[in-house]
């Protein structure tokens, strides 16, 4: 499948075209832009995609263009292309400020196959815990060394867990039609001889087998149970604190340890200045009570550390007020230099005008007011 776009095309005008684009004059607005499409040889789009977004801009588009026709062609080679000396006089004289062109991938929809219904057979799962079972009786059945053909009788400590009434009639212990499994002690189990009794409740149980391969995995698995459920050694203390979580509790600790630390400092700091204070106080008492002794007046213009104090705070609000102005030169700066692009602009629209007048004789007073307006507004920035 082709790859498909959406085209969104976006113009701008200036001038007195501009003008002439708002949303209650859309009719007039398409004309032109027809007229300019068609200059630019550009495929004119459907008018009901065409849409005044702004004083002086509109926009269009084309759905689902093939990345291989000749209409994703010419858009591209034309908006995108290369911008020469020729193509900018071309806008110009269309009074065209900016021409874009956005395209938009058109991805197909996700199809999934179709999956047939199908209703499930209650038979198979009861077939399938029936042919478990069986597996599981033939293998007890080899466990027991019970020979081929042979009859078997259950055992009395099973009757209480099995009910031999309920049980299903395709569950019996044959050994004909399931899988054996290789041991060679299967041939001697054979020749020898076994104790029996009629009687089922009288049923001895046999000589302990030789360990075979389902004994010894089923006691490896229990080594491996007990390995797991066996707790993990302690470790070392000195291995305390290496892992991430011993790095989580050694961050932790320095973080109390350094809010102890700064509640500390703070405090010495308010007590210094506190005695500071007070030394300040007793020193202004003492002076009054002795005036004739030179000792407290030295003493308090010399070892004043209040007054030190209160010089850095001085210090610091001018600081603050000199940072506080220099912002407010920053922003009356920025200001001044929106106000000067303004005005550039202006110098320029009026320099183009002044190229190719299109201005009548009845709107030359205007032109020259504003021509005055902006020399007056440009006079203060060429003095800074």
């Amino acid at each position: 499948m082709a790859v498909q776009f959406d085209m969104f095309v976006k113009m701008r005008y200036n001038g007195p075209k501009a003008r002439e684009f708002y949303p209650s004059n859309q009719s007039a607005a398409i004309a032109i832009v027809k007229e300019d499409l068609k200059a630019l040889k550009i495929p004119f789009p459907k008018t009901d995609t065409i849409t005044i977004t702004s004083q002086g801009e509109c926009s269009f588009m084309w759905p689902n263009v093939v990345i291989d026709s000749l209409l994703y062609k010419q858009l591209t080679s034309r908006i995108w292309g290369r911008v020469d000396d020729e193509r900018k006089d071309l806008y110009r004289s269309l009074s065209i400020d900016r021409l874009y062109l956005h395209e938009k991938r058109l991805y197909p929809p996700k199809v999934f196959p179709h999956k047939q219904w199908r209703r499930p057979n209650v038979e198979e799962p009861q077939q399938q815990h029936r042919n478990e079972a069986q597996l599981l009786l033939d293998d007890m059945a080899s466990a027991l060394r019970i020979p081929k053909n042979e009859p078997v009788e259950i055992p009395t400590f099973l009757r209480q867990a099995i009910d031999v009434d309920t049980t299903p009639p395709g569950l019996t212990f044959s050994t004909q039609t399931t899988r054996t499994r290789p041991s060679r002690f299967s041939e001697i189990d054979t020749q020898l001889p076994r104790k029996r009794s009629h009687s089922p409740d009288l049923w001895e149980r046999p000589a302990r087998p030789p360990p075979s391969s389902a004994d010894t995995s089923a006691f490896v698995l229990a080594e491996r149970a007990h390995n797991v459920l066996r707790p993990p050694p302690a470790s070392a203390p000195g291995a305390v604190g290496k892992g991430p979580g011993g790095a989580a509790r050694e961050r932790h600790k320095d973080h109390h340890a350094l809010l102890k630390l700064s509640r500390e400092l703070h405090n010495a700091r308010r007590q210094i200045a506190a005695n500071a204070a007070r030394e300040d106080a007793i020193l202004a008492e003492l002076a009054k009570l002795d005036p004739g002794n030179d000792k407290y007046y030295h003493d308090v213009m010399g070892n004043n550390s209040s007054t030190q104090v209160n010089e850095l705070r001085q210090v610091e609000a001018k600081e603050s007020a000199m940072r506080a102005r220099l912002k407010e030169v920053e922003l009356e700066l920025a200001e001044e230099k929106s106000r000067r692009a303004v005005a550039e602009a202006a110098l320029e629209d009026m320099k183009r005008e002044c190229k190719e007048p299109f201005v009548v004789s009845a709107m030359l007073e205007a032109f020259l007011m504003i021509s005055k307006a902006t020399t007056e507004a440009l006079e203060p920035v060429k003095h800074r």
